[in-house]
């Protein structure tokens, strides 16, 4: 994640608006994380395959239409800081179906009172399938 931005597709390819230069402590970063553990109601990003009125929301974000999306319950299993240096924050998460990684970011953001967006994501694994266990194509 991103510290101090935030996005308007909630990643680096979005148009980025300066939120705050505030620089959270190590200690509020931590605080922060743990109070997403466990069910928490997330909303998903307007630029995300989510269909509405059997069009995908992502066709007409880009399209310049207004996008409601409605609140869902998802599970946060497990999150866990890597790494803090303002403004880059690196944490893991194991997460249930259907949880969007760039909306996490952006209510982390949000709950900082910083903004956020996500700069880069790395899926470990997903259901049996881990990324260690991945054969190299060349």
């Amino acid at each position: 994640a991103t510290l101090g931005q935030t996005s308007t597709t909630g990643d680096r390819e979005g148009e980025l608006t300066a939120v705050s230069d505030a620089e959270p402590s190590l200690t509020e970063i931590k605080k922060v994380l743990g109070t997403f553990e466990g069910d928490i109601m997330q909303t998903p990003p307007i630029y995300s395959a989510i269909k509405v009125g059997g069009q995908r929301a992502y066709k007409l974000a880009r399209a310049g239409k207004d996008v409601v999306l409605e609140p869902r319950k998802v599970t946060i299993h497990q999150i866990e800081l890597l790494d803090y240096l303002y403004p880059k924050l690196t944490f893991r998460a194991h997460v249930s179906s259907g949880t969007y990684i760039r909306s996490l970011v952006e209510d982390i953001g949000s709950v900082l009172g910083t903004g956020a967006y996500m700069s880069a994501l790395t899926r470990t694994a997903i259901g049996t399938h881990n990324l260690a266990d991945a054969v190299r194509l060349d």
